[in-house]
Order: C-alpha cells, then sequence, then structure tokens
C-alpha cells in the first residue's frame, strides 16, 4: 500500500514538474526519453515505465522507456543521458546509488553524475538482508559478500555477533 502511495506521488511529482517547465515553454512539444540503466522487466523498470506513462498521460505527450543497462551501476545508461543534450527531454530513471556515489566509487569515470539534478522519488523500500535456514551464514556469503554498515555504538561488529544479538534480543533490530 505504501510502496503504491509512493510511487504515484512520484509519478504525479514528476508530471508537476514537468507541466511547470511546459507553461513556461511549450514543453514538451516533442517525445521524452525516460533512460533506465537496467534491463527490462525489473523492479526499477517497471517502477519509471509507470511513471512514464502518468507523466505522459498528465503532458499530452509520449513517454518513451529506453533500457540501456551495462557497466557498473548502470554507467552505460547515465553516461548516455549525461551525454544528451541538457533540454529536458532525455531524463534518467534510476536508482538513488546509481548517480550519488558514482564519482566516488570510480575515480576515473568518464563522465561526473554530480551534474544531474533529482527531479523526484517515485519509491522507497526496504532493503532486508536474506538468509536460506539451512545454510550456515560464512557459506552463504562467501558466494555472495555484502557489506553491512551500522552504528559504531551497536554491541556487535561482524555478521555472527549481529545474529547472536538478535536471537538473543527478539523485536530490538528491525
Amino acid at each position: 500500500m505504501f510502496r503504491r502511495l509512493a510511487t504515484t506521488c512520484g509519478a504525479l511529482v514528476l508530471a508537476l514538474v514537468i507541466s511547470a517547465a511546459q507553461a513556461q515553454s511549450g514543453y514538451p512539444d516533442r517525445v521524452i526519453t525516460l533512460v533506465v540503466p537496467y534491463p527490462a522487466g525489473g523492479t526499477a523498470d517497471l517502477l519509471c515505465r509507470f511513471a512514464a506513462d502518468k507523466a505522459g498521460s498528465n503532458l499530452g505527450q509520449q513517454v518513451v522507456v529506453e533500457n540501456r543497462p551495462g557497466g557498473a551501476g548502470g554507467r552505460v545508461g547515465t553516461e548516455s543521458v549525461l551525454r544528451a543534450a541538457p533540454d529536458g527531454y532525455t531524463l534518467l530513471c534510476a536508482a538513488q546509488l546509481t548517480f550519488s556515489v558514482t564519482h566516488l566509487l570510480f575515480s576515473k569515470a568518464s563522465f561526473d553524475t554530480r551534474a544531474l539534478e533529482p527531479i523526484s522519488v517515485l519509491a522507497t523500500y526496504p532493503l532486508i538482508l536474506l538468509l536460506r535456514a539451512n545454510h550456515p551464514a560464512n557459506n552463504l556469503l562467501a558466494a555472495y559478500p555484502l557489506i553491512l554498515i551500522g552504528r559504531g555504538s551497536l554491541p556487535f561488529d561482524n555478521l555472527q555477533d549481529l545474529i547472536a544479538y538478535a536471537r538473543a534480543n527478539p523485536g530490538k533490530i528491525n
């Protein structure tokens, strides 16, 4: 329910922002391209397609979703948006990390994502860590390494201690 509400609000905010530009300059007078730097069919793609549909209906102009997957963290699609003319007709629809930390992770990137301006939040969702009950955590994490970040004041500093703490203190960790 919350996800649907957040998605709808995000699409409406996107449409309102674009509508404000339309009122000032006749925008949009041609097709808008919404670049998704991930493969088609995933959650990010579906959210972006929903937003494109709502924005297109509100603007009276077609909004085309173009999937441009590839590169670490969606760099291929992101770079294509940064290389496009800054006229508001090529937009990026991506997870926040796609553009917020790229300049920190890739010092030799051919572009600087700080040139992008956020328009709207389409959705928020929890990120959870799931472990299969019949596998020891060490074996699973060896196959799928993760980075866990927490406050220094927490009474654990590794995954095994976190699991032990959670088991000993039900309801204290969410």
